[in-house]
């Protein structure tokens, strides 16, 4: 009931054997998809495909048992030593796509063929960038991950998500006018809350290769401006020294509803995660996931404290002993967790930084090649508007921006854009 993946798994690892193998095979195929997964985050890649490849079609537990055989063939897992078969990935993702309907009612099910169809579109932009342009297949590939980004229910929490990813595979169709709409419609209020520093890289990117580099300038200092401060903040907290429990108080602090919808201005310099990192880090399933383990045990403490009849007694006192050492125990793994995610935030925002920084020199370098053949740079450049974009059908109405942004018309913006290059 709490999906732990941490102590009954352990339990079920040490007490397999001839009395478990002889469940009925709905409960068997249950532990095996249970020891597969184990058996995959331990490093141990044989025995994680020995025991997901038991569970058949039809179980419960087949769907997630093809998406851990999925990331294996992708190369992923520790010790995994196997070659990256993306055709055979590709399968396990469809696999799942077709066990679980696009109408089911139930979350779960909901969530991993979500996570089908995300792994499913990565797995084609990344077979599609490995092809020549004029390769037919790679249209198809790409043309075939935007479809599966567009089940992704609009609106929904995992779209922010799909828009950026699709923006991507816009860009690498050579379709530069639907990614630069995605990411206006990213910088809409209705995604102020969502933690997308690599957006500003993605949009410096297509102005780039398009040759307007002074959008690309514009675009970089925007990033740097707003980007930079958190890191420097990031920097001071993951410097300080702390134990594991005050790691997880600080996240605790660092999500806590009231702060979130303060906003950074008002929480900057709190001596907390930034605000957009520390929500971004909320919504990690892994930290819901310890997180909530940590509430229910508090629960628990507080039941057994409030119940009248044996409050008092010895039993009352073991159990809280039990459920203290568990409490310990689970803050001290979510603690560590805490700690090493935001120092990955922080090397993930270095990272884009330094992205931002070499497209700045790459611009530089090609506004030299520019000079050289005679153009003049871009300078207080007005540019002509440009005819609007293509309609596909009769079904959709154009409507020019006039600076505001409506509910029905997010999601669908189209740029107009037109290469500025020499060539």
């Amino acid at each position: 009931a709490l999906d732990d993946d941490l102590k009954v798994p352990a339990v079920l690892d040490k007490t397999y054997g001839n009395p478990l193998a002889k469940m009925e095979k709905l409960t068997l195929y249950l532990i095996h998809y249970v020891l597969g997964e184990l058996s995959y985050r331990q490093g141990k890649p044989g025995d994680a495909k020995s025991f997901l490849k038991t569970v058949t079609k039809g179980h419960p537990s087949y769907a997630k048992a093809q998406y851990v055989l999925a990331l294996m063939k992708m190369g992923l897992g520790a010790k995994n030593k196997d070659k990256p078969r993306l055709d055979e990935a590709a399968t396990h993702f469809r696999n799942i796509m077709a066990e679980i309907p696009d109408s089911t009612g139930d979350k779960a099910k909901k969530k991993l063929r979500i996570l089908a169809a995300f792994g499913l579109s990565r797995v084609l932009y990344e077979e599609a960038a490995q092809m020549e342009e004029d390769n037919p297949e790679r249209k198809a590939k790409l043309d075939e991950a935007l479809r599966n980004y567009e089940t992704i229910e609009r609106l929904s929490p995992e779209w922010g998500e799909a828009l950026f990813e699709r923006g991507w595979t816009h860009f690498l169709a050579n379709e530069y006018g639907q990614s630069l709409g995605i990411m206006h419609t990213l910088q809409s209020p209705y995604f102020d809350d969502r933690y997308q520093p690599e957006l500003h890289v993605q949009k410096a990117i297509v102005y780039y290769f398009n040759c307007h580099y002074d959008r690309v300038y514009k675009t970089l200092k925007i990033f740097e401006d707003e980007y930079k401060p958190q890191l420097e903040e990031l920097k001071k907290v993951n410097g300080e020294d702390r134990d594991t429990g005050l790691w997880y108080e600080l996240m605790k602090k660092s999500s806590a509803s009231s702060r979130l919808s303060s906003g950074p201005e008002k929480t900057k310099g709190d001596g907390l995660i930034p605000v957009r990192i520390a929500g971004h880090m909320a919504k990690d399933s892994k930290w819901t996931k310890l997180d909530g383990t940590l509430t229910e045990i508090e629960k628990e403490i507080g039941k057994v404290k409030g119940n009248k009849t044996w409050a008092d007694g010895p039993l009352a006192e073991e159990v809280l002993n039990l459920l203290d050492d568990a409490r310990k125990s689970f803050i001290k793994i979510t603690g560590k967790y805490v700690q090493g995610e935001s120092k990955k935030q922080e090397e993930t925002l270095q990272g884009f930084l330094n992205r931002g920084t070499l497209v700045r020199l790459e611009t530089a370098s090609a506004e030299q090649g520019w000079l050289e053949a005679g153009r003049a740079l871009q300078e207080n450049v007005t540019r002509r508007r440009l005819p609007r974009p293509f309609i596909p059908d009769d079904t959709y109405i154009f409507w020019s921006w006039r600076g505001e942004y409506w509910a029905d018309e997010v999601g669908y913006y189209r740029f107009a854009v037109k290469s500025e290059c020499i060539d």
